[in-house]
C-alpha cells in the first residue's frame, strides 16, 4: 500500500520503520450509483492519515457522498429528469403534476431485464409536485440549481458582459450628490408630523374641557 512515499515512522510495537504512505482513494459510478475504493488502513503504523484532523471529515464526506436513503429520487434539481425506480409498486399508471397542478408527461420505457421504468420530461420549475401510483401521492421536491444560490458579488465587468456588453455606467453603493442635492427641501415628514401633534393636542383639550358633565344645581331636593 506504499503508493507515495512521504518520509518514514516508527510504529508503536518498536518493528523496523517502514514509510508512510499516502492513502489511495478511487471513485466512479456504476449503474445508479458510485463506488468507492479506498487503499489504507485505520492505523498509524503504513500511514499517518488516520492521525490528521482531516480523517474523520474526509470519511464522513465519502459516506454521505455515496450511500443515499430510499427517498433520494424524489429530491431533483431544476432541469433533471424523474425516474421513478422499479423496486416503487405502482398500482396503476403514475401521473405527474407540477406545482401548479398542471399534467406533465411521464413516459414508459424498457429497462435491461425487460422492466418497464417510467421517466418524465426535464422537470425546469422549482417547487413541489405532486407523484400519484395508484395507492398514494408522494410529494417530489424539485430544488433551485446551487448556481442561482450563489451571492458572491460579481465584478462590473462580469455584470456589462452579463447584460450582452451594452454601454452602462456603474454607480456605487452611495447615492449620487445630485440626487441628494434634488431632493433636499422636498421632505415634508414633520411638516405633516407637526400638524398630527397639533390637531392630537386640539382633540385631547377639547375632549377634557367639554367631554365631562358638570352639575350646576346642587342644592337638596325637598323630602
Amino acid at each position: 500500500m506504499n503508493f507515495q512515499g512521504a518520509g518514514g515512522t516508527a510504529p508503536a510495537s518498536g518493528a523496523a520503520t517502514r514509510p508512510a504512505a499516502d492513502p489511495a482513494i478511487t471513485v466512479h459510478s456504476l449503474g445508479d450509483g458510485r463506488v468507492v475504493f479506498v487503499a489504507t488502513t485505520a492505523n498509524a503504523e503504513w500511514t499517518t492519515l488516520p492521525s490528521k484532523p482531516v480523517y474523520v471529515a474526509l470519511v464522513h464526506e465519502l459516506l454521505s457522498g455515496s450511500v443515499r436513503t430510499g427517498d433520494a429520487w424524489l429530491n431533483r434539481v431544476a432541469g433533471q429528469s424523474l425516474e421513478i425506480p422499479a423496486t416503487v409498486r405502482l398500482s396503476a399508471t403514475p401521473t405527474l403534476l407540477d406545482p401548479a397542478k398542471n399534467p406533465v408527461v411521464i413516459e414508459a420505457s424498457q429497462a435491461e431485464g425487460g422492466a418497464t421504468v417510467y421517466r418524465s420530461r426535464p422537470l425546469n420549475r422549482p417547487g413541489v409536485y405532486t407523484l400519484s401510483t395508484g395507492s398514494g401521492n408522494l410529494p417530489v421536491a424539485v430544488n433551485v440549481p446551487s448556481d442561482e444560490a450563489d451571492v458572491r458579488t460579481l465584478p462590473q465587468e462580469a455584470i456589462r458582459s452579463a447584460l450582452g456588453g451594452i454601454d452602462v455606467t456603474m454607480r456605487g453603493a452611495d447615492v449620487p450628490a445630485t440626487a441628494i442635492a434634488a431632493e433636499t427641501g422636498n421632505d415634508l415628514s414633520w411638516a405633516f408630523m407637526l400638524a398630527v401633534f397639533a390637531l392630537l393636542a386640539a382633540e385631547c383639550f377639547m375632549a377634557m374641557r367639554f367631554g365631562h358633565h358638570r352639575r350646576t344645581d346642587l342644592r337638596p331636593r325637598p323630602a
